[in-house]
């Protein structure tokens, strides 16, 4: 049996499941409101297939003929649950995929459902978003698949040549998860990490996303939950004093236990050589001996809030901050020094930020204000767009997608963890969504993709 060694996979299966490789691979999946789309491909022939779907409920399989590696099934009812495989005419049959119909907003990029096991391995849910715009104006969207004590290794890449309207698989990569995608000196490159708490790693692709070089190792970590190791989000990767900037973490939720670098590399440098790279010396969190702790005790949270997450923002004044999620309406501000790119970061403040009990984006516009998206409190079911001129105040712009309403649970519903860029006032934004039957708010089941404009509605008020 020949191994195979790349980053990069199409598909990614474990060595136990090998005869499946030559089987046909339902490699991305688009449910609507009556009905799914699926995009498959197989390795070992190119001949016509049969795709079979059945409800839930039915032991009778509806069968239909397809030789386009896009197939749709239409006239299904609404919000109920399907399985369905692609055979061959030689009788090779791909994984049982399931599926849910149900109404989402904005156009459905992937999605796994909640009792999925074809990415047993890694988990069965959406997470860690990355959009990226390429300079010929292809989209390159991914997201790893997550569960809770799961692997979290394997992130998916996907492809739109029409700015967002349809999309289509590129490849796996595996091991990777909280993947940030960046463009640098005509490649794409891809900053992750093995699994939650391991290696830190950085890959290269020289045509788009098909192929990937790497990945090359620039630190390591426990693979392990209950010790420490690298964790980053996939948050933008920037330039400034002519150097790269990305921000990680180091530590574990089980241990309680964090501290921040920032990895930087010069622009003209071979980024996939690791002596290319250098870190801050390491800022251990301590956050009531930098005087959180009243905050903490004043909002009576019953647990300890961690400060991860942390964007890289340049100021108005030219310096860089890093901003951090922390707790309900509060952000850890820390400092650091461009010019010394080994120093460690240092505390420097609180700061008011509406969306800090979440995940949240900070980029710079055109005319130098400051854009957020998060979720607006109290918990993930609302995504909001907020602005500011010196990353100190910051005012509500939007609701981009709201649903906060009688007919949704916030216990099981969330459009969360965005990823965005922006093109004078119109926003793309990638976001990973919990709908529809998702276990829970954090367990998504859909990557999606919508755009808005800045500013507020005429029906919109703060």
């Amino acid at each position: 049996m020949e191994i195979d060694c790349n980053w990069w996979h199409k598909p990614y299966l474990p060595v136990y499941n090998e005869e499946k490789r030559n089987a046909p691979y339902i490699c991305r999946l688009a449910p609507n409101e009556t009905g799914f789309e699926a995009e498959w491909f197989d390795l070992g022939s190119e001949e016509q297939h049969m795709l079979y779907w059945q409800h839930i409920s039915w032991t009778d399989w509806k069968g239909m003929p397809v030789s386009s590696n896009l197939v749709k099934v239409g006239g299904l009812k609404k919000n109920e649950d399907y399985r369905f495989f692609i055979e061959s005419k030689e009788g090779r049959k791909s994984h049982v995929r399931l599926v849910r119909t149900g109404m989402v907003p904005g156009v459905v990029v992937n999605y796994i459902h909640p009792r999925e096991t074809q990415y047993i391995y890694s988990g069965a849910h959406t997470c860690s978003p990355s959009l990226l715009k390429l300079p010929n104006g292809v989209l390159l969207a991914s997201h790893d698949v997550y569960q809770k004590d799961g692997g979290q290794n394997l992130t998916i890449l996907y492809r739109s040549y029409d700015g967002g309207a349809h999309w289509h698989f590129v490849t796996e990569l595996f091991p990777c998860c909280w993947g940030s995608l960046f463009w640098h000196d005509g490649k794409v490159y891809c900053f992750g990490v093995s699994t939650e708490y391991g290696d830190l790693l950085l890959g290269c692709s020289h045509d788009e996303g098909e192929t990937w070089t790497g990945p090359i190792v620039l630190g390591y970590g426990a693979c392990c939950g209950s010790q420490n190791g690298f964790q980053k989000a996939p948050f933008p990767v920037i330039t400034y004093g002519e150097r790269l900037w990305t921000m990680v973490e180091f530590g574990s939720w089980s241990t309680g236990e964090f501290c921040y670098l920032i990895f930087s590399a010069a622009i003209d440098s071979n980024l996939m050589c690791p002596k290319s790279w250098i870190a801050t010396e390491p800022l251990k969190m301590n956050y009531r001996e930098w005087g959180c702790n009243e905050i903490s005790d004043k909002l009576s949270l019953g647990y300890d809030p961690l400060p991860i997450e942390g964007n890289l923002v340049v100021t108005p004044e030219g310096s860089m901050k890093a901003i951090l999620r922390f707790t309900n309406n509060y952000a850890v501000l820390l400092g650091m020094d461009f010019q010394e790119p080994e120093r460690a970061l240092w505390f420097e403040n609180l700061i008011s930020f509406p969306m800090a009990h979440s995940k949240f984006e900070i980029r710079k516009n055109e005319e130098g204000r400051y854009i957020a998206l998060g979720n607006s409190l109290p918990r993930r079911n609302i995504l909001s767009m907020y602005s500011s001129d010196d990353l100190r105040h910051w005012e509500w712009e939007k609701n981009i997608l709201d649903f906060s309403g009688e007919d949704y649970d916030g216990v099981y519903t969330g459009v969360q963890y965005p990823s965005f860029f922006m093109e004078r006032n119109e926003v793309s934004i990638l976001i990973r969504a919990a709908l529809n039957r998702a276990d829970n708010f954090h367990d998504a089941n859909y990557l999606l993709f919508c755009r808005t404009k800045r500013g507020r509605s005429e029906d919109e008020r703060p």
